[in-house]
């Protein structure tokens, strides 16, 4: 027998080697790797995002997605045939102070508000894990001296702006009506020019507030959102008094409206509930709504006949509180 000629074989194994290859199956994506994968970061088709700083203080570095923002931002949904100057609202999404709820908290709620005539800003505030407290009150404190600041241009009125926020965005909205207006925040520090910005010269005080199943006490495991309190605190208790809310009602604090399914697995009813009591004590008008069912995240709960009707409550109190003017009663 011939003994095998090496440089015949060699590329004869290479060749098999090669249909082979082409011929196994090609390495399957993981089934939920699409998921994970940060979502773009980009306003919704047609409207306008700006940034809410020149020069952002405390920025840090990283990737920045429409859920998780480097730097804080405002979508612009402006009215267009208002013929006099608009109420408004800024808009914080929840997402448990680790990523925002963009579409179900954020552009869908700008759009009800629209039809009920306000404008609306939603709100991407930077937070964990790259960004804890002061930074998620210091953007929603900037979006509404901000949005002030622009009134003119974007042709609302700067006496009846006020906020609606989700779970944690529910906490930084309710966070930002109790907060002193005087404070000056690191973000009124120079911007780069060497001259302070006139912006935060502007109070940020909520002429209204909306609050929906509302993170509020971070003092009480039994009661606080465990998760909520970890990313903005840091796990740093020595911050769990000065940041829930409730403890720092006093008469100045604007009007709240509050709503929240009772069986909420999530964000205890406790919560709305310790508000409502703290406004009521201060003799700060407030509503409550609790829904039996709901549970949390309910957004605009389009498929749900009952709790469906809360934009319509809300739009009533703001009627009677009178920041829009009443639709007319049916006949």
């Amino acid at each position: 027998m011939r003994p095998l000629d090496l440089q015949c074989v060699i590329p004869l194994l290479a060749a098999a080697s090669l249909l082979f290859a082409a011929a196994a199956p090609a390495p399957s994506t993981p089934p939920n790797a699409r998921l994970r994968a940060p979502a773009p970061s980009g306003p919704p088709e047609g409207i306008t995002r700006v940034k809410l700083y020149d020069k952002t203080p405390n920025l840090v570095a990283g990737r920045d997605t429409d859920a998780s923002p480097l730097e804080p931002t405002v979508d612009l949904y402006l009215l267009k045939d208002s013929p006099t100057p608009a109420p408004a609202i800024v808009i914080l999404p929840g997402g448990g102070y680790t990523n925002l709820s963009m579409a179900n908290e954020g552009s869908s709620i700008a759009r009800m508000f629209n039809s009920k005539g306000l404008a609306a800003f939603v709100v991407r505030y930077r937070h964990a894990p790259l960004y804890h407290s002061p930074i998620p009150l210091e953007d929603a404190q900037r979006a509404m001296r901000f949005v002030r600041a622009h009134a003119a241009e974007y042709h609302i009125d700067p006496t009846k702006l006020g906020v609606i926020g989700f779970s944690a965005g529910g906490h930084n909205a309710a966070a930002l009506a109790t907060a002193a207006d005087s404070a000056r925040m690191d973000a009124a520090a120079p911007t780069g020019s060497g001259q302070a910005d006139p912006i935060d010269n502007l109070s940020a005080r909520p002429d209204f507030v909306i609050l929906l199943y509302p993170v509020i006490d971070l003092t009480d495991p039994a009661v606080t959102h465990i998760g909520s309190r970890d990313a903005l605190t840091n796990k740093d208790p020595s911050l769990y008094d000065a940041l829930s809310p409730q403890k720092h009602v006093t008469r100045d604090t604007p009007p709240m409206f509050i709503a929240q399914g009772g069986d909420d697995k999530t964000v205890p009813i406790k919560n709305s509930l310790l508000i409502y009591e703290a406004c009521k004590a201060a003799g700060v008008p407030a509503e409550i709504h609790i829904f039996e069912h709901g549970g949390h995240g309910f957004g605009l709960a389009l498929n749900d006949p009952v709790l469906r009707v809360w934009p319509d409550l809300a739009a009533a109190w703001l009627a009677r509180n009178k920041v829009i003017i009443a639709p007319p009663s049916p006949r």
